[in-house]
């Protein structure tokens, strides 16, 4: 039997990743998110982030996504982008997540339909939920990033796993 789909049946967390992060955790982010990382690390300085593409100048200690069987295991928080979904690497990131607290999938294409991720152990979902679909398009088709995102067309939207 298919669960009814409407928003409704999915309340919104206002919760923010920031949230979930102690000082004493080591966080594992996949995917470079770069304005985030300044903002974890006033938090603690135990972010390693997990990359396909070689950053310019990182902020943090940033390595190869193939170092993922040694870093996420050993984390207390992950950060999974939810681009892991289109490029298929998310299961098997998600089977390296060893005793982490927190699972958090971030990103702006982030399925806003949490229930089938919660039950695979991810803790937070978030999200954008566009509310302009043609002011999208034309962000999109400029390289506009997410912050042009949630500035003209869409807001941030969270999901908690309360179970």
């Amino acid at each position: 039997m298919l669960r009814n789909l409407k928003p409704e049946n999915f309340p919104a967390s206002d919760i923010d990743i920031l949230d979930l992060i102690k000082p004493e955790d080591r966080v594992a982010m996949v995917g470079y998110f770069g304005p985030l990382i300044p903002k974890i690390l006033k938090i603690t300085d135990k972010l390693t982030v997990l990359e396909k593409r070689e950053i310019e100048s990182p902020q943090t200690r940033t390595l190869s996504s193939e170092k993922a069987r040694e870093i996420l295991p050993a984390s207390d928080v992950i950060i999974l982008s939810a681009s892991t979904l289109a490029n298929r690497t998310f299961d098997e990131l998600l089977s390296l997540r060893g005793t982490a607290r927190e699972i958090v999938l971030l990103g702006p294409s982030a399925p806003l339909y949490p229930e089938p991720f919660f039950k695979r152990g991810i803790t937070a979902v978030m999200g954008t939920r566009i509310l302009d679909p043609v002011t999208m398009l034309t962000i999109v088709s400029e390289a506009g990033g997410t912050k042009k995102l949630h500035k003209y067309c869409g807001e941030k939207v969270a999901f908690r796993n309360r179970s």
